[in-house]
């Protein structure tokens, strides 16, 4: 954060009688949590995943990528003698991309619908370009009822849903369940249940859908939905976020 944001996020913390003894008190409800991290959702850097670039000589300033559910990010690191800040150079949204390739190992070109473009050099190009693609899928497709995981996803968590590659799973749309873009809420054939990140996912066709519906149809008869995921995911970001600025 730079010292605007952390200033922003200051006043907001004192305004609601925070210190760093109070910060894990019951007292602080959940909706104060909430307004705290729908603010940092607001600065572009903070919840993007950064991968070390260069742009060559045509973008000589670009030193990371910043990739997250509001789009795609050109990022210098500034320093001065009392903040050290990410500093956003460009951004560029989902719906601008029309392809993103892998020319060679560690160059990644990112086409334009404008008809611009832009060659990167990075040792995480195949990384940046997939996590890119599943971004730009979730933002044409806005979402899909039944997707297929393209790689494994295990974590211990327990708000978090577990796979291995090629399970189908049936995602589900809740107003209950206030999920940030980029994570979705989905539902195994054995019935295990939980969060997980759309890019280890890719959209089903419309025949293998059915044939996920049917298999879900076999194997349930109803699902209960854990309203205490929401309030997981805010409470952890809300102590992320504060450890930081009162500490």
């Amino acid at each position: 954060m730079n010292r605007e944001e952390k200033r922003k996020l200051q006043q907001l913390i004192d305004g609601y009688g925070v210190t760093s003894s109070t910060l894990h008190s019951n007292n602080i409800k959940l909706t104060m949590k909430r307004n705290v991290v729908d603010v940092a959702k607001e600065f572009p850097n903070y919840f993007s995943r950064l991968f070390p670039i260069s742009g060559g000589r045509n973008l000589p300033n670009v030193q990371l990528l910043g990739v997250s559910h509001s789009g795609v990010r050109l990022v210098r690191r500034e320093r001065d003698a009392i903040c050290d800040y990410l500093r956003v150079l460009d951004t560029i949204s989902f719906e601008d991309i029309a392809e993103v390739s892998v020319p060679r190992s560690s160059t990644i070109q990112i086409l334009l619908r404008n008809g611009g473009w832009m060659t990167l050099y990075s040792h995480k190009a195949e990384k940046i370009r997939n996590m890119v693609e599943r971004y730009c899928v979730e933002a044409a497709q806005g979402g899909h009822e039944y997707v297929r995981a393209v790689a494994d996803y295990v974590t211990r968590e327990s708000t978090l849903l577990s796979f291995r590659e090629n399970d189908i799973i049936r995602v589900v749309k809740n107003r209950n369940l206030h999920l940030d873009k980029g994570w979705l809420y989905g539902v195994l054939d054995n019935g295990e249940s939980g969060i997980f990140p759309c890019e280890y996912v890719a959209p089903l066709g419309k025949q293998e859908a059915k044939r996920g519906q049917r298999r879900e149809l076999e194997s349930w008869s109803s699902l209960s939905l854990n309203r205490n995921l929401e309030e997981d995911r805010i409470l952890k970001t809300w102590l992320h976020i504060t450890a930081r600025i009162l500490t």
